[in-house]
């Protein structure tokens, strides 16, 4: 918004009550929902949280410079700009589907169970070499984090890559509503969230919720290797066009993962393969962003050489070494689930130069009925893997070890129950050479282990 919003335009959009007697002092030329972000030329969001109102912070947001606020009621005493309406969350998302509108960029919308942040940041890399794009920073897919991301499209960019979660069905249509993509992506159908939709199926049918606004100008991007194949694809709009992927090397999909990883065959044609960024799953997820590219109509060799370039996404499987000690950690702390950590466990086996390998794994959590099968598959994976020495955490790791010993695995396991408690026995058993896996689901907090491990002396290679 560098040229800003006049104050009765979003009020005449969101259909809000004007109020307040002093004057707006300039446009709106950015939305906050965290007073403390507040600066010169914001519309500050009072949201209700769980532990505090942002109605309490209005008058710091006024102080910070803020030229109106969006609330649902008028405070006593206050005389600058507000815009009072019924629900503040659902006048952004009117806000933000208008300035969509108003701006018209070509959208990408991403969704899926694993690697949607990698895919967003490899097709983000890609549209970036062709003109200039905006894509969700951090974790910013969800009911709030989509609108403020479409609220920072400025007249420059030509293209939006939007990254959209979800725990349940029927939250990702009201999103994409917002979004209006012109590219609708799934990377893949896991069993992440589960325990809130009951079955796969049912996980498939609602990340197809992402294709619900395509129309005769939209792409909807599939994964062809998935048993919900046929679902999905009965799911795009009738007039959508629809373009599929393959990281099993099914030849029948528009881009194939080939070559044992060094090589996309996009409709026949070789492109080779080398990505900079560590992992199992990056040669899969450059298919589905190379995908997004050819759904995009942007050069397919240009689109190749950024996903070679691209680095990594912020938070997932950073290498961080330990020159001191001569050991790599793989620092995977931010999510996990099956799928993920089965990937992760096949990146540490392929990991070159290992004198030993080690796994710190936590929790998987919201698997439901499917926890203790999800543990027993990790666990089963930790053998075949090549490691010798396994660390568990949490309160379902009985089942880790539970499926590592029934698949032969012969190496040492030290249970725990916290991270915590994990810290010093971690430290003490690492020896030179060690390259150590560390992951499990955020609210375990397995960063006091990487931490440990790390230091202060360590260097990010992500």
């Amino acid at each position: 918004m560098n040229h800003g919003m006049e104050v009765e335009l979003a009020a005449e959009v969101m259909g809000a009550t004007l109020v307040g007697g002093i004057k707006p002092a300039g446009n709106i030329r950015g939305v906050v929902i965290d007073s403390r972000k507040a600066e010169p030329g914001a519309l500050f969001a009072a949201l209700p949280g769980e532990h505090t109102d942002g109605h309490d912070w209005v008058d710091a947001a006024f102080r910070a410079g803020a030229v109106a606020a969006l609330v649902t009621r008028e405070l006593p005493g206050n005389l600058h700009p507000l815009l009072v309406v019924p629900d503040t969350q659902d006048a952004l998302w009117t806000l933000a589907a208008w300035w969509r509108v108003q701006r018209d960029p070509q959208v990408v919308a991403i969704t899926g169970s694993v690697g949607k942040t990698s895919v967003k940041e490899m097709v983000a890399a890609i549209c970036a070499k062709t003109a200039s794009t905006l894509a969700t920073t951090g974790n910013y897919n969800n009911e709030l984090g989509v609108p403020l991301t479409l609220l920072r499209l400025e007249p420059a960019h030509q293209f939006a890559v939007i990254e959209i979660g979800m725990r349940g069905a029927g939250q990702i249509t009201p999103l994409v509503r917002v979004a209006r993509p012109n590219v609708a992506v799934i990377t893949n159908i896991g069993i992440s969230h589960i325990e809130l939709l009951g079955s796969q199926e049912a996980i498939a049918r609602a990340k197809a919720e992402v294709f619900s606004t395509l129309t005769d100008a939209g792409t909807a991007v599939i994964p062809r290797d998935t048993p919900f194949y046929d679902l999905l694809l009965s799911l795009v709009p009738r007039e959508a066009k629809f373009i599929t992927f393959s990281g099993n090397g099914d030849n029948r999909a528009d881009v194939v993962l080939a070559g044992g990883g060094d090589a996309l065959i996009v409709r026949g044609e070789r492109f080779e393969l080398a990505p900079q960024a560590v992992g199992a799953h990056v040669a899969t997820n450059a298919a589905c962003a190379v995908a997004s590219a050819l759904a995009l109509g942007l050069d397919i060799r240009q689109a190749v050489q950024a996903v070679n370039e691209w680095q990594g996404a912020e938070g997932r499987m950073h290498i961080r070494r330990v020159a001191q000690h001569d050991i790599t950690v793989l620092d995977d702390c931010y999510n996990a689930g099956k799928e993920s950590m089965l990937s992760a466990l096949a990146t540490l086996k392929a990991w070159r130069g290992a004198v030993r390998r080690v796994a710190v794994l936590g929790d998987m959590r919201e698997l439901g009925p499917f926890t203790a099968e999800a543990h027993r598959s990790v666990g089963a994976a930790v053998k075949g893997a090549d490691v010798e020495l396994l660390f568990v955490v949490g309160e379902f790791s009985g089942y880790t070890v539970e499926g590592a010993r029934l698949a032969g695995y012969e190496g040492a396991i030290l249970e725990f129950d916290a991270a915590a408690d994990a810290v010093d026995q971690v430290g003490a058993q690492l020896q030179q050479g060690d390259v150590v896996l560390v992951k499990g689901s955020r609210a375990v907090g397995l960063e006091v282990i990487v931490e440990a491990i790390a230091g202060q002396r360590s260097t990010y290679h992500g």
